[in-house]
Protein backbone atom coordinates (compact mmCIF):
# COMPACT_ATOMS: atom_id res chain seq x y z
CA UNK A 1 0.00 0.00 0.00
CA UNK A 2 1.71 3.26 -1.23
CA UNK A 3 0.67 6.46 0.44
CA UNK A 4 -0.58 7.76 -2.59
CA UNK A 5 -3.25 5.17 -2.93
CA UNK A 6 -4.31 5.91 0.85
CA UNK A 7 -7.23 8.61 0.97
CA UNK A 8 -7.65 10.23 4.25
CA UNK A 9 -11.13 11.03 5.94
CA UNK A 10 -11.62 12.96 8.68
CA UNK A 11 -14.06 14.72 10.83
CA UNK A 12 -13.19 17.33 13.34
CA UNK A 13 -16.68 16.98 14.53
CA UNK A 14 -16.72 13.48 15.51
CA UNK A 15 -12.97 13.74 16.19
CA UNK A 16 -12.09 10.41 14.77
CA UNK A 17 -10.63 9.65 10.87
CA UNK A 18 -11.12 6.66 8.44
CA UNK A 19 -8.60 5.29 6.08
CA UNK A 20 -9.76 4.41 2.75
CA UNK A 21 -7.64 1.79 0.68
CA UNK A 22 -8.52 1.28 -2.49
CA UNK A 23 -9.59 -2.25 -3.42
CA UNK A 24 -7.60 -4.10 -6.48
CA UNK A 25 -8.33 -3.01 -9.50
CA UNK A 26 -10.63 -0.15 -8.55
CA UNK A 27 -9.61 3.43 -8.94
CA UNK A 28 -8.45 5.45 -6.09
CA UNK A 29 -10.20 8.73 -7.55
CA UNK A 30 -13.78 7.09 -6.61
CA UNK A 31 -13.42 6.66 -3.11
CA UNK A 32 -14.19 2.71 -3.24
CA UNK A 33 -12.49 0.26 -1.19
CA UNK A 34 -11.82 -1.12 2.24
CA UNK A 35 -12.47 1.68 5.19
CA UNK A 36 -10.40 1.63 8.25
CA UNK A 37 -12.01 3.12 11.71
CA UNK A 38 -9.21 4.79 13.51
CA UNK A 39 -8.47 7.07 16.39
CA UNK A 40 -7.26 10.56 15.85
CA UNK A 41 -4.27 9.14 18.24
CA UNK A 42 -3.51 6.18 15.57
CA UNK A 43 -4.20 8.35 13.04
CA UNK A 44 -0.68 10.73 13.83
CA UNK A 45 0.86 7.72 14.94
CA UNK A 46 0.78 6.37 11.60
CA UNK A 47 1.58 9.81 9.95
CA UNK A 48 4.35 10.06 12.08
CA UNK A 49 5.54 6.32 11.31
CA UNK A 50 5.03 7.28 7.59
CA UNK A 51 7.58 10.05 8.15
CA UNK A 52 9.75 8.59 9.89
CA UNK A 53 9.91 5.80 7.15
CA UNK A 54 10.50 8.36 4.54
CA UNK A 55 13.24 10.04 6.11
CA UNK A 56 14.66 6.83 6.98
CA UNK A 57 14.75 7.80 10.99
CA UNK A 58 15.79 10.84 10.80
CA UNK A 59 18.91 10.81 8.05
CA UNK A 60 18.38 9.96 4.58
CA UNK A 61 18.76 6.74 3.52
CA UNK A 62 19.69 7.87 -0.23
CA UNK A 63 21.09 11.31 -1.56
CA UNK A 64 20.58 12.67 -5.17
CA UNK A 65 24.13 12.68 -6.58
CA UNK A 66 25.33 15.22 -8.79
CA UNK A 67 24.43 13.82 -11.72
CA UNK A 68 20.89 13.41 -10.45
CA UNK A 69 21.00 9.93 -9.72
CA UNK A 70 19.69 8.85 -6.23
CA UNK A 71 22.48 6.91 -4.50
CA UNK A 72 22.63 5.71 -1.03
CA UNK A 73 23.91 7.36 2.13
CA UNK A 74 26.77 5.33 2.75
CA UNK A 75 27.86 5.56 -0.83
CA UNK A 76 27.83 9.28 -0.63
CA UNK A 77 29.89 9.50 2.06
CA UNK A 78 32.38 7.05 0.32
CA UNK A 79 32.41 9.06 -2.56
CA UNK A 80 32.89 12.42 -0.51
CA UNK A 81 35.66 10.60 1.14
CA UNK A 82 36.97 8.95 -2.07
CA UNK A 83 37.23 13.15 -3.36
CA UNK A 84 38.44 14.45 -0.35
CA UNK A 85 41.24 11.85 -0.35
CA UNK A 86 42.01 12.92 -4.04
CA UNK A 87 42.20 16.89 -3.10
CA UNK A 88 44.06 15.60 -0.41
CA UNK A 89 46.87 14.07 -2.82
CA UNK A 90 46.70 16.84 -5.15
CA UNK A 91 47.41 19.66 -2.24
CA UNK A 92 50.45 17.44 -1.39
CA UNK A 93 51.95 17.30 -4.60
CA UNK A 94 51.41 20.91 -5.03
CA UNK A 95 53.10 21.17 -1.89
CA UNK A 96 55.93 18.78 -2.56
CA UNK A 97 56.74 20.48 -5.87
CA UNK A 98 56.65 23.80 -4.54
CA UNK A 99 59.36 22.62 -1.71
CA UNK A 100 61.20 20.92 -4.62
CA UNK A 101 61.74 24.61 -6.46
CA UNK A 102 62.24 26.01 -3.04
CA UNK A 103 65.01 23.75 -2.04
CA UNK A 104 66.53 23.84 -5.76
CA UNK A 105 66.73 27.36 -5.26
CA UNK A 106 68.31 27.15 -1.92
CA UNK A 107 71.10 24.89 -3.39
CA UNK A 108 71.52 27.17 -6.01
CA UNK A 109 71.88 29.72 -3.45
CA UNK A 110 74.47 28.26 -0.90
CA UNK A 111 76.33 27.07 -4.03
CA UNK A 112 76.91 30.37 -5.24
CA UNK A 113 77.68 31.31 -0.97
CA UNK A 114 79.97 28.57 -1.53
CA UNK A 115 82.02 29.90 -4.49
CA UNK A 116 82.11 33.75 -3.61
CA UNK A 117 83.50 32.03 -0.34
CA UNK A 118 86.19 30.41 -2.22
CA UNK A 119 87.22 33.62 -4.40
CA UNK A 120 87.05 35.32 -0.82
CA UNK A 121 89.71 33.00 0.38
CA UNK A 122 92.12 32.98 -2.63
CA UNK A 123 92.08 37.02 -2.62
CA UNK A 124 92.86 37.28 1.06
CA UNK A 125 95.48 34.53 0.25
CA UNK A 126 97.06 36.54 -2.38
CA UNK A 127 96.69 40.06 -0.69
CA UNK A 128 98.86 38.04 2.42
CA UNK A 129 101.66 36.66 0.32
CA UNK A 130 101.82 40.00 -1.53
CA UNK A 131 102.37 42.18 1.19
CA UNK A 132 105.71 42.61 3.30
CA UNK A 133 106.38 41.22 6.27
CA UNK A 134 106.98 43.30 9.19
CA UNK A 135 110.59 44.37 9.54
CA UNK A 136 111.92 43.66 6.81
CA UNK A 137 114.20 45.19 5.11
CA UNK A 138 111.76 46.87 2.63
CA UNK A 139 109.72 49.21 5.14
CA UNK A 140 113.35 49.87 6.61
CA UNK A 141 114.25 51.27 3.45
CA UNK A 142 111.21 53.95 3.99
CA UNK A 143 112.62 55.34 7.44
CA UNK A 144 110.17 53.78 9.63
Amino acid sequence: MTSAAVMLHASPEKKEASIVTPERGSSSAGGEGKRLECSPKTLMLDEMMTRIERNGGGRPSSTPSSSGKVISTRQARLNRNRESAKKSRQLKKAEMKRLEERNAYLMDYVNELAERNTMLKINRDKLKNSQPRAGSSSQAAYGH
